[in-house]
């Protein structure tokens, strides 16, 4: 069973931001699922690395039409992304060193995060994109 189930409540109606936030859920769902299978941290350090990478992609588009349509909240959007960036880069340099594991808190952490990312923080600027016909 999946972590984190897709549901129509998460459906933000712009479909680059919809598109990409159903694969951060999937990465999300594999890490999670290596981890209850009890994949070697090898494995789980590739779909890690692959959530990291992509997280910042997404950070990055959503930006990109902050700065574009000046979206009044753009500051502190960004300094969100910012933080969260750093606390996964900490998790996964202590995941690199052998200090930390990926536990069932950190999946919680990591689904906790992306829930709130899509239903608070993105939210708010789900007008501005719908009126500006964000693709």
């Amino acid at each position: 069973m999946a972590l984190f189930e897709w549901n129509e409540s998460f459906e933000t109606g712009i479909t680059s931001v919809d598109n990409q936030h159903k694969r951060l859920v999937d990465y999300v769902n594999r890490l999670h699922e290596g981890m209850m299978q009890g994949q070697a941290s090898q494995a789980l350090g590739v779909i890690l690395e692959g959530l990291i990478n992509y997280t910042d992609a997404h950070f990055k588009h959503e930006e990109k039409y902050f700065d574009k349509l000046n979206y009044k909240n753009a500051a502190t959007h960004k300094e969100y992304h910012k933080k969260l960036v750093g606390q996964v880069l900490d998790f996964q340099k202590k995941f690199k060193d052998g200090d930390v594991t990926i536990s069932s808190e950190i999946m919680d952490f990591l689904k906790d995060w992306l829930m709130d990312h899509i239903l608070n923080e993105d939210m708010k600027f789900v007008d501005l994109f719908k009126e500006n016909k964000v693709p």
